[in-house]
């Protein structure tokens, strides 16, 4: 059986202090910590979007306003760390 595969690159993240968004495009995307990175954490904010609206003959109404996360992870060889490089 033949298959085809797609190669894709990762893109490299740089340790130079400056964020970087994302936008959701519904599709994975994968991110490369450099292997001389210096920064010892690695920040995630994460923004959902709102729930909308409803209107109807009957009633209407808002949905929620979208969930806010933020979260860190250590960079490094430790365990529980994301592996440079």
């Amino acid at each position: 059986m033949l298959t085809t595969h797609t190669a894709v690159a990762q893109t490299n993240l740089n340790d130079n202090g400056a964020g970087y968004e994302i936008s959701y495009t519904g599709a994975y995307e994968d991110y490369l910590i450099p292997a001389d990175a210096e920064t010892g954490i690695l920040s995630f904010f994460l923004q959902g979007a709102d729930g909308g609206s409803r209107n109807s003959c009957t009633s209407n109404g808002k949905g929620g306003q979208g969930a806010e996360v933020e979260t860190f992870f250590r960079v490094g060889t430790g365990d529980g760390d994301l592996q440079p490089g």
